[in-house]
């Protein structure tokens, strides 16, 4: 087209918010109605300018595969903070409405915030209604089942997701009485129609489970899954704080401990040939508690109780009010003597009878406050002949039977054997 010269004053003529439009030679100007906005981009100059003009930033020069709006897909690692350039569109959430593919790696850095509570990155999730029956529905897929491979060389710890802690800080001195790193509000919860068997807030459905530092539990049931058709298993209810499990190769629950440290077994305990079972004289038991009393297995069907050179006692109650008040038997080891006896505490209890049984039968009888042995049936003195009686020097007082003089029963005064019936020296 050829150049049309018109007069300034004919432009100058024109409304602000036309734009001047010839017509060609002898046919002056047309006014064209445009916007404010056209109006703000007629006069860059550059690609540059224009994309500043409109907000469009470096979206239009990324590098990467681009493959078709109604795919959505972008190839190549992509800064996605590159994309917002106002401050407008910075403070606020991105959304995308269709589905979407995103390939290659993303780094979502938002801006720093001085006040209010940013969330740096929200789901939320669609009400869906009417989905297809007997198939599940995952909201949020995390799929990280593939193959890694490493050049060689050993990791010492390899994580395929990690949420690390944050810090939190206040202008002035303040409390939070609770923080998580990670929170899980509860179970599913069973809507209209819904019947949820089993609702788990937290499923680790395969795989062993590490805690590094103390595990708290407030009001946790620990079932198993056997127990309640009759196999091995066990059913523990743990109400207080403090409290800890163990479980057996099947995830089973075997043992509990409370914050006291008493322990509740679903199982027997077997030891090691080598191993005790042992107490100390602390109550809450660490690793600085040494114990002091021990029970083994010195062979089968043989339990002992030794501690070293330490002399040992056992008892028996009879009756327990308190350590002052007492009754109970004693079978230990006192200056290097054996003794079995009866015992009552110094503010109550009564000093009960000794007896020795056979076959239930009591033999001998020992009372227990005046301390007169009585043996129910006849007692029989250790048998002799005359040439095999024992030293009369060694057995002071003692009594003995000599079968070659007629059974006749005979003592020793320290020197001699005399014959109990005429204190004659035996002959």
């Amino acid at each position: 087209m050829g150049q049309t010269a018109f007069p300034y004053q004919s432009i100058l003529d024109l409304p602000a918010t036309q734009l001047a439009v010839g017509q060609g030679a002898g046919s002056g100007l047309t006014g064209l109605e445009v916007s404010a906005f056209v109006r703000t981009v007629l006069d860059d100059l550059d690609p540059g300018t224009f994309r500043s003009t409109i907000g469009l930033g470096t979206l239009a020069t990324q590098s990467g595969t681009f493959s078709g709006t109604s795919a959505n897909t972008n190839t190549g690692d992509q800064d996605l903070s590159a994309y917002l350039t106002s401050a407008a569109a910075a403070s606020t959430y991105v959304t995308i409405a269709s589905a979407q593919s995103i390939t290659g790696v993303k780094t979502f850095a938002p801006a720093v915030s001085t006040s209010g509570s940013p969330n740096t990155f929200v789901i939320t999730a669609a009400a869906h209604t009417t989905l297809t029956a007997a198939t599940e529905a995952t909201d949020v897929n995390v799929n990280l089942a593939r193959t890694v491979q490493f050049s060689t060389g050993a990791i010492t710890t390899q994580r395929a997701m990690r949420v690390q802690a944050p810090t939190y800080g206040f202008v002035g001195a303040s409390v939070i009485t609770t923080a998580a790193t990670l929170a899980i509000s509860g179970a599913p919860v069973a809507g209209t129609n819904a019947t949820i068997t089993n609702p788990y807030a937290l499923s680790v459905e395969n795989g062993k489970s590490y805690f590094a530092k103390n595990l708290r539990s407030d009001a946790v049931s620990v079932t198993s899954a056997s127990a309640a058709a009759g196999a091995d298993g066990v059913n523990y209810e743990m109400a207080y704080p403090g409290h800890g499990w163990a479980t057996n190769s099947n995830g089973e629950c075997v043992a509990m401990i409370n914050s006291t440290g008493r322990v509740r077994l679903g199982f027997n305990v077997t030891l090691g040939s080598d191993l005790a079972v042992a107490w100390s004289s602390a109550i809450n038991v660490g690793t600085n508690n040494t114990p002091d009393l021990y029970l083994y297995r010195d062979a089968a069907a043989i339990v002992a109780q030794r501690n070293g050179t330490t002399a040992q006692l056992s008892r028996i109650y009879n009756t327990f009010i308190s350590a002052t008040s007492f009754e109970r038997g004693n079978f230990s080891w006192l200056s290097n003597v054996l003794t079995i006896g009866t015992e009552k505490g110094s503010a109550g209890g009564v000093a009960r009878d000794l007896e020795i049984q056979t076959d239930g039968v009591t033999r001998l009888s020992v009372n227990g406050t005046t301390g007169i042995a009585a043996f129910i049936f006849p007692m029989s003195l250790a048998p002799y002949t005359f040439a095999t009686v024992p030293s009369a020097g060694s057995h002071t007082g003692c009594g003995i039977r000599i079968t070659d003089r007629a059974q006749r029963q005979a003592y020793s005064d320290g020197t001699n054997w005399r014959f109990v019936a005429d204190d004659v020296i035996i002959s």
